[in-house]
């Protein structure tokens, strides 16, 4: 009888979350095509072609249209559901948005990989961190890693100099900046630039086991090598310091140092960013080199001019470097290391012109150079380069 007399009473229930379900749905959608709508018209005001009612100009967008740009007015695109746009020409921007916050949607993503370091701070932290670490950086203090680079890139290359073909680069480079940047960071680190061996194919992954300290134990043992007298003076005598020596020792004014976790997301950010950046960009080089071997003859007539007798290089052949510091500047302005910058406007900004854009908006600034009257590698000077 019990089971009789609640059924309706549950299926009246069913009927009412249902129907606020749909309600509060559709209450949801009213607003979507509300914001929609308004961020339409804010857009309206932007020179460009027609935009579609829902996906804006992400349908206009493909990879096969590398010349696209060129042949279109600088404008700004649109692209549902968010306000993203994408400024083309640089002399219509009339607003910068280094005090604006980093986009959270796309920031957020870095978190649970590299922690709160520099890469997703922003604000009093930011400073705080940057303040700390950028001290610990001297020119002079980073010549000697030039002997820890030439190392590990002589490692690679002299066996694939007697290979005598042709090769996927980006591979090798990625391994050879990862060995660098694992000397550098931890001041030692095995080479994975063996990692393709066919024993360690055999093996699979269920013959790895976890060898590495955990970054708590790194940690407890700088801090206590740091409080060893003679430990500190051995470190200190090294010919280079090791970046996480160089965190551990980061002190402001008023002796406040990074915390445990604050350190170690610094460490994370260090080598996912330099791993990355390091690779992409010497790889675009290399790439640019083989593109233009009128370029290439004469990077190398000036390096062998100043390096003579020596098969390795010294801290002072930089400055030396002009015409090969050219052609690696042209490449990072073809090809950038760092693609995009996102920042959320925190305010109301202006174009130049007059047209406004609304707070909230997600700016994507691209700094990819696209002068056409301009040949890889042969400009005047480094100088002229900005």
């Amino acid at each position: 009888m019990v089971p009789v007399l609640l059924s309706p009473s549950l299926s009246q229930l069913s009927l009412w979350a249902f129907g606020l379900i749909l309600v509060l749905g559709f209450l949801k959608l009213i607003c979507l095509l509300l914001g929609r709508q308004m961020l339409a018209r804010a857009m309206d005001s932007f020179p460009g072609p027609p935009t579609h009612w829902l996906f804006g100009h992400a349908l206009d967008v493909s990879d096969q249209e590398e010349d696209g740009g060129r042949k279109q007015p600088p404008y700004l695109q649109g692209i549902w559901p968010n306000p993203l746009g994408a400024m083309e020409g640089g002399p219509m921007l009339g607003f910068s948005c280094p005090a604006d916050p980093k986009a959270p949607d796309v920031f957020d993503f870095f978190l649970q990989w590299i922690g709160e370091g520099l890469l997703v701070l922003q604000g009093p932290k930011w400073f705080q961190h940057h303040k700390l670490l950028t001290p610990g950086f001297p020119y002079d203090l980073l010549k000697p890693y030039l002997a820890v680079f030439t190392e590990f890139t002589h490692d690679k290359w002299e066996e694939k100099s007697r290979e005598h073909k042709s090769f996927d680069i980006f591979c090798d480079v990625g391994h050879m900046a990862l060995d660098s940047l694992m000397k550098c960071t931890f001041g030692r680190g095995k080479s994975v630039q063996d990692i393709r061996s066919p024993f360690r194919q055999r093996a699979g992954p269920q013959a790895v086991t976890p060898c590495a300290p955990s970054p708590d134990q790194v940690i407890r043992e700088g801090k206590a090598a740091l409080q060893d007298k003679k430990e500190r003076e051995k470190i200190q005598s090294r010919r280079h310091l090791d970046f996480l020596d160089v965190l551990l020792g980061a002190r402001d004014e008023d002796g406040i140092e990074l915390s445990d976790a604050d350190l170690w997301a610094e460490v994370d950010t260090f080598m996912s960013e330099g791993h990355d950046t390091t690779t992409s960009g010497m790889s675009w080089f290399l790439y640019c080199m083989a593109l233009y071997p009128e370029c290439q003859h004469h990077c190398q007539e000036e390096v062998r001019e100043i390096f003579r007798d020596r098969d390795s290089i010294q801290g002072d052949d930089l400055r030396k470097m002009t015409y090969p510091t050219t052609c690696l500047k042209e490449s990072f302005r073809l090809y950038p290391a760092v693609p995009q910058v996102y920042r959320q406007l925190s305010g109301m900004g202006w174009i130049r012109g007059g047209t406004g854009v609304l707070a909230g908006a997600l700016c994507t600034l691209a700094p990819v150079g696209k002068s056409p009257g301009f040949v890889f590698g042969l400009r005047p000077s480094p100088s002229s380069i900005r």
